[in-house]
């Protein structure tokens, strides 16, 4: 089976983002975007947590508007902790927090789930997706985010 991109452009991103976010249950598919080729004159590559890890946390502290993440194994402990306590303040700070996790490594409902209890009610969203098996296409489950944090 072949799978395709959906075309946006940068000026429909935004359209395209609320579709997603305010209907039902979201289709692989429709994850998978198509952007116009990026003329980036070079790239770095960071292996390892230790290399990228502080580099993301960098990201969260400077965004303004939002953070997107998609995480796989997002769970308690060092390192986990120390992204929640970035990720509530920002939404704390009013920036738009979004999670995209797995159910299996990131556990959200299992023994993780205090971790995700504090996002949600930070103000923080969170996207369950489960992976693909033989003749599945993998579920995503959208959860409600409390928004008291930023009133």
């Amino acid at each position: 089976m072949t799978r395709s991109a959906v075309p946006v452009s940068n000026d429909g991103l935004r359209e395209h983002a609320e579709r997603l976010l305010t209907g039902g249950p979201v289709e692989r598919s429709a994850l998978a975007l198509s952007f116009a080729e990026s003329s980036a004159a070079s790239a770095e590559v960071l292996v390892e947590g230790e290399s990228f890890y502080p580099r993301m946390l960098e990201d969260i502290t400077a965004a303004e508007t939002t953070i997107h993440i998609n995480q796989f194994g997002f769970r308690p402990g060092l390192v986990g902790d120390e992204f929640a306590e970035a990720l509530l303040a920002k939404a704390a700070a009013g920036v738009a927090v979004r999670l995209v996790v797995d159910k299996q490594g990131s556990d959200p409902e299992g023994g993780a789930r205090e971790l995700y209890e504090r996002l949600a009610a930070g103000g923080a969203s969170r996207t369950d997706c489960s992976a693909a098996g033989e003749g599945d296409a993998g579920t995503c489950t959208r959860w409600a985010t409390s928004t008291t944090a930023r009133s």
